[in-house]
C-alpha cells in the first residue's frame, strides 16, 4: 500500500522526493535515488512511516523525472541550495545536469539566480556542465547572478573561478550582459568582480540603444557603481548611445554634480573637455567638437 501511494501523480513540492531536498535530507534523498522510477507519494508516507526500509521500495528510475513545469529533483534541490543532495544527485550516473525546465532555466540557473554559492560551486564541477546555458529569455546564470547579487555576490565569482568558460559579455534578448544588469542593479560589488574579470570589449558593450554599462549607471545616479567601471583602463568614458548621449551629458542634463564630478576627474585636467563632445579625427588622434559652453 506504501509503495502504491508512492507512485501516485507527478514528482511535486508534497511528495516525499520534494520535502526532502526542500529540507535539504540527504539521507531520505539518498534512499529514494537509489530507487529510481517510484513516484515518491505524499509528505505523510514518511511521517507516518518513518522506518520504510530500502527493500520496501522497488529499484525503478527516478531521477530525472519531470512535473508539469519540467523541474526535476535536480532543479529543485539547486533552487534550495542544498550542496550536499546536490553532490548526491551527480554521483547518479543517470543524472541530466543540464536539463532544462519549461522556461529553459537549469540547475545552473536556479542556484546562481537565487544566490545559493556552494550550490553553484558542486554544480560547476558536475561532468559535463554547460556553464553557458541560455534560458528563454537569452539569461545565462551569471545574469541572474549579477542581477541578484544582493543575495551572495560569490556567486558571481564562483562562476568567474571555477568555470573559466564562462562567457563574461554573453548578451540578452535587449544585448544586455551581466555587468548592465549589475549596474542597473546597484550592485557596487559585483560589478568590481565583473570589472577586474572584464575585457574592453565587456566594459563598453553596447545594447539595443547604443548604451554601454557606463551610461546605465550614469542614467540611474549610481556613484558607487560609476566609481567601480571609472576603474577599468579601458572603459570609453565618451562612448555615444544611439542618441548621441555620452554618459557626461546624462549626468549634466540630469543634474548628478557628483557623478559629473567624478566623469570629469577620470582623465584629471583635461576632464572638463570630456563627454559632452563628439570626435573627429585627424592624423589618427582624436580632435574634440564642442557641443556646450564649460560653466565658470
Amino acid at each position: 500500500m506504501l509503495i502504491s501511494s508512492a507512485r501516485r501523480g507527478p514528482v511535486d513540492k508534497h511528495n516525499i522526493l520534494g520535502w526532502a531536498i526542500s529540507q535539504g535530507e540527504d539521507a531520505v534523498v539518498a534512499l529514494l535515488t537509489n530507487v529510481p522510477g517510484i513516484h515518491p507519494g505524499s509528505l505523510e508516507l514518511l511521517l507516518n512511516h518513518p522506518g520504510t526500509r530500502v527493500a520496501d521500495l522497488p529499484d525503478r528510475e527516478l531521477v530525472n523525472a519531470a512535473d508539469r513545469d519540467g523541474n526535476t529533483a535536480l532543479h529543485r534541490t539547486a533552487r534550495h541550495g542544498h550542496a550536499g543532495v546536490i553532490k548526491l544527485f551527480l554521483e547518479h550516473p543517470a543524472i541530466r545536469v543540464n536539463a532544462a525546465d519549461r522556461d529553459g532555466k537549469t540547475a545552473l540557473h536556479w542556484a546562481a539566480k537565487n544566490g545559493h554559492c556552494n550550490a553553484t560551486e558542486v554544480l560547476l564541477q558536475a561532468l559535463g556542465i554547460d556553464v553557458n546555458p541560455v534560458e528563454s529569455n537569452r539569461w545565462t546564470p551569471l545574469h541572474w547572478a549579477a542581477h541578484n547579487g544582493h543575495l551572495n555576490d560569490g556567486c558571481v565569482a564562483a562562476l568567474l573561478v571555477w568555470a573559466p568558460g564562462t562567457e563574461v559579455n554573453a548578451r540578452d534578448g535587449s544585448q544586455w550582459t551581466p555587468l548592465h544588469y549589475a549596474c542597473q542593479r546597484d550592485r557596487t560589488r559585483v560589478v568590481r568582480i565583473l570589472v577586474d574579470a572584464a575585457n574592453a570589449d565587456v566594459i563598453n558593450a553596447r545594447d539595443l540603444q547604443g548604451q554601454t554599462p557606463l551610461h546605465v549607471a550614469v542614467s540611474l545616479n549610481r556613484a558607487d557603481v560609476v566609481r567601480a567601471l571609472l576603474q577599468a583602463d579601458d572603459i570609453d568614458i565618451e562612448a555615444e548611445d544611439v542618441a548621441h548621449q555620452t554618459a557626461l551629458r546624462i549626468a549634466e542634463e540630469k543634474g548628478f554634480h557628483d557623478i559629473v564630478l567624478l566623469l570629469r576627474q577620470r582623465y584629471g585636467p583635461a576632464g572638463e573637455d570630456i563627454g559632452s563632445s563628439s570626435e573627429e579625427w585627424s592624423a589618427g588622434r582624436p580632435v574634440r567638437r564642442r557641443w556646450w559652453t564649460p560653466r565658470h
